[in-house]
């Protein structure tokens, strides 16, 4: 197995790629540049591969390989002792000690990568501020699929149900019409008495919100 240099690179058509001295980089170490078409940024991510990862501490590369790429540009090439055994003893126990370092190091990128989730959970913990609505309120919910210059809440619902458990809500809208799904308090809030002139853009309504432009346009 070789653990060098890519034979091929994929790249987007950004300045430092299109340097003279990147591409005459590329033909000394005969490596085929490839570009995207334009206006095209997503293409970076095998460059991570590489690259020692801030959770982790190891580079995706070590965690599978055990060990670092080779490149050409490494000023200290590999040294390949001439005295070595022909025993395959020796080099089931070469590989052993590559294997143990392996397992250490995923290990060890594991308990990072735990000790960073639970670092972040504390951090966003603390800057969420979870509500809660009793059966009875009125709430607004979140228009996700909104269109131009449409609200970006449908109002109002009424709380029928709930599941403390999980913090989903069952939802009617007031016309007594049952909302299809359970629905998460992120996506919910309390209703105020100035969301009662505000129109709902659910199929339902649509009809309301066109008979009142027209009235409008005919004043």
């Amino acid at each position: 197995m070789r653990f060098d240099c890519p034979d091929k690179i994929l790249t987007d058509c950004g300045a430092n790629f299109m340097f003279k001295i990147f591409l005459h980089y590329t033909n000394q170490i005969k490596v085929h540049h490839k570009f995207t078409s334009a206006f095209h940024l997503r293409t970076n991510s095998k460059s991570c591969r590489i690259h020692k990862h801030s959770t982790t501490g190891f580079s995706p590369f070590f965690l599978i390989c055990s060990r670092t790429p080779r490149l050409p540009s490494d000023s200290l090439r590999p040294f390949m002792s001439a005295d070595l055994s022909d025993n395959p003893q020796v080099f089931a126990d070469d590989a052993l000690s590559y294997l143990h370092n392996l397992w250490k190091a995923r290990e060890d990128a594991e308990i990072w990568v735990f000790t960073n989730s639970l670092q972040g959970k504390k951090h966003w913990d603390a800057v969420m501020k979870p509500h809660s609505f009793a059966v009875g309120a009125y709430v607004l919910m979140r228009h996700k699929n909104k269109f131009g210059l449409e609200y970006n809440w449908m109002s109002p619902y009424v709380v029928v149900d709930k599941n403390s458990d999980t913090d989903v809500y069952k939802l009617t809208m007031t016309e007594g019409v049952s909302y299809t799904y359970w629905v998460h308090a992120d996506h919910l809030k309390l209703a105020k008495d100035d969301d009662y002139t505000e129109f709902s853009f659910e199929n339902d309504n649509q009809s309301d919100f066109l008979l009142l432009t027209k009235e409008l346009e005919g004043t």
